[in-house]
């Protein structure tokens, strides 16, 4: 038994994170199929030591009809009311988090949609790799595989408001802009800008076309965008960049070593921060100054949140194993969860 956890913990990916409403929980989605809930106010207390693992509330695999689903989970958002999961078949549900901070593995979905449609030429599973809800918690924002579409979804009553097409290949990540516009980066290599008072695509990014940006022998491909105002902020094979959205030209590259692909970004208190194919969490200005690079305990980076709910000002990053680092101060890593004790 053993050696099989220490298999699984070797071979274990956290995709996402998410946080609760009033902050008091991290929820963490893996390649397992899990969801691991950790409780802040206990992960945070003075009674830890070095030697002293943080541990999970509990973990929670998500089950279709009473049966554990054999898939994993790529994609968490959350609002006032639901945590809200994206998984590799492409179904993306719902859990209260009421239920979840009472009944703890027990917790049932209140809610599922199909959020990516079966195309003939594309072989499944049809995953959802990327969601994002509203400012005013209302609408979800998905993509993923399939057929390429970002949709947006009536978190009221479920029904899908708007579905846009355009992509040429599968959808990394998503981000909202304002209430009418949202962003989305490919595999094909292009961020679409889309807004739903045109009810398409209003401008098209290809980092590769630049030749500050561009990278040929890591590709095309866009892991990752955050937007913020005017400014919006890519990467994947080429050079993560910052771009001015009203000239729609690229502002400055992030320099983060020529052979680092980009998987995840995040804007948050005027600063930048991105990881990806190295261990490191970078941080940088709007200016695109650098301020930290520090190590991680993941040699890929796949995902960093800020938690910026009521209290536990924190911010974490996963990716190719079973930890999350914990930065209170982003100048060092604080400490890291265990996933997989």
């Amino acid at each position: 038994m053993g050696s099989m956890n220490a298999l699984k913990r070797h071979y274990c990916r956290l995709f996402d994170q998410a946080y609760s409403p009033d902050g008091k929980f991290l929820v963490v989605a893996d390649g397992y199929g899990r969801l691991t809930t950790f409780d802040l106010d206990d992960c945070l207390s003075n009674s830890y030591t070095d030697t002293r693992p943080r541990l999970p509330a509990f973990h929670l695999t998500h089950k279709n009809h009473g049966t554990p689903r054999e898939s994993k989970l790529y994609a968490l958002a959350s609002n006032d009311n639901h945590l809200i999961c994206g998984d590799s078949h492409g179904d993306v549900f719902g859990y209260s988090w009421q239920d979840l901070s009472e009944q703890g593995t027990n917790s049932k979905p209140s809610f599922r949609y199909v959020a990516t449609s079966c195309v003939e030429s594309v072989p499944g599973p049809y995953e959802v790799n990327a969601l994002a809800v509203s400012d005013d918690g209302e609408r979800l924002i998905s993509g993923g595989a399939g057929d390429n579409a970002v949709k947006v979804w009536s978190l009221e009553n479920g029904r899908l408001i708007h579905s846009f097409t355009g992509h040429s290949d599968y959808i990394h990540d998503v981000a909202l802009r304002s209430e009418h516009e949202m962003a989305s980066a490919s595999e094909d290599g292009t961020v679409r800008l889309w807004d739903t008072r045109v009810n398409g695509c209003a401008h098209t990014l290809k980092p590769a076309d630049n030749q500050d940006c561009a990278r040929n022998a890591l590709g095309s491909w866009l892991g990752c965008v955050a937007v913020d105002g005017e400014w919006l902020v890519c990467g994947g094979g080429p050079a993560l960049a910052i771009w001015h959205l009203s000239s729609m030209s690229m502002a400055q590259v992030l320099s983060t070593g020529a052979d680092v692909e980009h998987h995840a970004v995040e804007l948050c208190d005027n600063k930048i921060l991105a990881g990806g194919s190295q261990p490191r969490l970078f941080q940088w200005t709007y200016r695109g100054e650098s301020i930290t690079d520090v190590g991680c305990s993941s040699n890929i980076i796949y995902d960093i949140a800020a938690n910026t709910n009521g209290r536990n000002h924190i911010t974490t990053c996963c990716g190719s194993s079973s930890k999350v680092d914990v930065f209170i101060n982003l100048g060092y890593k604080s400490f890291s969860l265990e996933t997989m004790p």
